[in-house]
């Protein structure tokens, strides 16, 4: 029992003094500790909540670019169907594995993909409904201002298909139409 009781005394102090050094910080300035009760914050303006929301995309931004390259790495890494044929059952079972994470992280990609465009996505709408003819919803994609030229020239999308199919296909991917300015991208092109 007085084994048990200086364990728990020395664990104790050892959970103080690692708690006080991570309050103090890794470089050893000052921590201040507030309360632990919850004090009624500040409600924020429409300004500051803007902001808030473009730095939080910002930011969100900046991983998807880092998680495509991890994936496209990932793809590179894997191995040939020449150099499967020699693999063990271990190893089979662990080219599956990776082939599933990567699976994985690409419908995580494009979920979070269409998070980010989402306010692209309802201008892209609203530009269809107006002007869907003439290809100015590709431009809120980034798409090049030439688009409108081929929609002039096939007559507004050869009558309105290319557009119809637009709309359909910018509501289920709309990361296909991202700065793609090909005529054809409801058809795949990219």
């Amino acid at each position: 029992m007085t084994k048990s009781l200086l364990l728990s005394l020395v664990l104790l102090v050892a959970g103080l003094f690692t708690a006080n050094v991570q309050a103090k910080g890794f470089y050893g300035e000052d921590v201040k500790v507030t309360s632990t009760t919850p004090k009624k914050s500040k409600k924020l303006t429409r300004k500051e909540r803007r902001a808030l929301k473009k730095q939080k995309r910002e930011l969100l931004k900046k991983r998807l670019v880092d998680l495509k390259k991890r994936i496209k790495e990932a793809k590179a890494n894997l191995p040939t169907r020449a150099e499967r044929k020699g693999f063990t059952k271990a190893q089979k079972k662990e080219y599956r594995q990776n082939k599933r994470s990567i699976r994985k992280a690409q419908r995580l990609y494009s979920a979070l993909k269409v998070y980010v465009n989402t306010g692209t996505l309802v201008l892209a709408v609203v530009l269809w409904v107006f002007l869907g003819g003439l290809g100015i919803h590709r431009l809120a994609f980034k798409a090049k201002p030439i688009i409108i030229v081929g929609y002039l020239f096939t007559f507004g999308g050869f009558f309105g298909i290319i557009p119809l199919i637009d709309i359909f296909h910018m509501l289920i991917n709309p990361a296909h139409y991202e700065g793609n300015s090909k005529l054809f991208a409801a058809f795949g092109a990219k």
